[in-house]
């Protein structure tokens, strides 16, 4: 199974704004960071959009960081553990 980097996704939505998302595809799913409040929630879907598990949420405390223009300085690390939960997922459902 191929590791994800952040490097694997592509931004989605608008810029500066916390309406956005990264997704990677491949043959079989697609897998969604998806911003939230708690930094990001990880979802993964198959190629018709259906929802295979409950999405999991980062669960960083974004309150902590200074925001600004729709970044957080807590984005670093929301950024990495979203792509460990989704190698996780990704490697669940191979």
């Amino acid at each position: 199974m191929k590791k994800l980097t952040l490097g694997s996704f592509t931004r989605k939505g608008e810029e500066g704004s916390f309406n956005h998302f990264f997704s990677y595809k491949n043959d079989k799913h697609e897998i969604c960071l998806e911003s939230c409040v708690g930094g990001y929630d990880v979802a993964i879907y198959d190629l018709e959009q259906n929802l295979l598990k409950p999405k999991e949420c980062t669960n960083i405390n974004m309150s902590e960081g200074i925001v600004f223009a729709g970044f957080s300085m807590m984005t670093g690390e929301a950024m990495d553990k979203a792509i460990k939960i989704a190698n996780k997922m990704l490697g669940e459902k191979s």
